[in-house]
């Protein structure tokens, strides 16, 4: 098996911001030990050699400090990795370097030491805890590849979502913000915030109580058949040709409370029938109201004028002609 060198070299990060790399002997030394180790029961993958590393970390008093430094040394590089990519994807538009980021996550050459005691320490007092530890102690080998783990900690970090948030970049799929907004969120980001027509929030009403009940039904299909995804991806043709059909099915009516007057207005609904591409452009639409809107509450950037209170509450009566299933994650 040919191994990786990132189980032996750290990437670390200069007083200049630079990332530099440092080797470390003993782990080289350790991870050719334990291949040889290992190949006498057979062939040796990398996800055996992380499980294997993972255990003695654990488990194995001798060797659980040059064990955790390489998997810190590996996790060294996704981290660089996830911040290159980052950068690649956002950072020309949104202002930002991978530097930036790496600044919240990497730290000097002399770490390795620091978050190894420190991580023993935290076991004692729960106090705060690396993103290397993070994602260390929640490592499950026949889930996922630590390269895989690592990614997903590391994109859902407070720091870097605080950062992010700051930018304009929210990292959640347009499918996965749907996914979770329910249709009172839903009614009143779009009349207080973005001050949509009451035609417009009707329709987008229809469109999530569509998506939800074939999105939400076959997400939770797949996950007790044990199949199920973290990820939400995007709806197959199928799924969207059943979105269209429940959405031209579906009738959704808005009601506006007036509190000055306390008096109802209902707006009624309006029916109008949508191909599946008008579909997926609608629900992508939709789904850029909804990230535009979780940005700036997140990042703190309130803007004052968009998200003052109405003088008015929001009910939504959703009305069906069959009965779906929504059921939530």
């Amino acid at each position: 098996m040919e191994i990786s060198p990132r189980y032996w070299q750290l990437v670390w990060l200069d007083a200049n911001g630079k990332t530099q790399k440092k080797y470390i002997c003993e782990a080289e030394q350790f991870i050719q030990q334990q291949i040889s180790l290992l190949l006498t029961s057979g062939e040796v993958s990398e996800n055996l050699m992380q499980a294997h590393l993972l255990s003695l970390m654990n488990s194995h008093e001798h060797y659980a400090e040059v064990a955790y430094a390489c998997l810190y040394c590996y996790i060294s590089h996704i981290i660089e990795w996830v911040c290159i990519d980052l950068e690649n994807q956002f950072g020309q538009k949104h202002g930002f370097q991978a530097q930036d980021l790496l600044a919240l996550l990497l730290a000097g050459k002399n770490a390795l030491r620091q978050n190894r005691q420190s991580s023993v320490t935290t076991n004692k007092s729960k106090s705060y805890i690396s993103v290397y530890d993070k994602i260390l102690k929640t490592f499950e080998p026949e889930k996922a590849s630590l390269a895989t783990w690592s990614r997903r900690i590391i994109k859902s970090d407070p720091n870097v979502n605080s950062f992010l948030y700051q930018k304009g970049v929210y990292l959640l799929s347009d499918w996965a913000i749907l996914n979770d907004t329910s249709n009172s969120q839903l009614s009143r980001i779009l009349l207080e915030y973005h001050q949509l027509s009451q035609r417009e929030i009707e329709m987008f009403n229809r469109l999530l109580v569509s998506y939800h009940a074939v999105y939400r039904r076959d997400r939770l299909a797949q996950r007790r058949r044990g199949k199920g995804s973290h990820r939400c991806a995007e709806p197959t043709t199928n799924q969207l040709q059943q979105i269209a059909e429940k959405f031209n099915q579906t009738r959704v009516s808005v009601k506006y409370y007036q509190l000055s007057n306390n008096k109802i207005q209902s707006h009624p609904p309006q029916q109008n029938s949508l191909t599946e591409q008008e579909i997926l452009h609608q629900l992508q639409k939709l789904a850029s109201y909804l990230r535009d809107y979780r940005i700036h509450i997140r990042s703190g950037n309130y803007q004052t004028e968009r998200l003052k209170v109405l003088p008015h509450q929001l009910e939504i009566d959703i009305k069906s002609t069959e009965n779906m299933d929504l059921a939530t994650e």
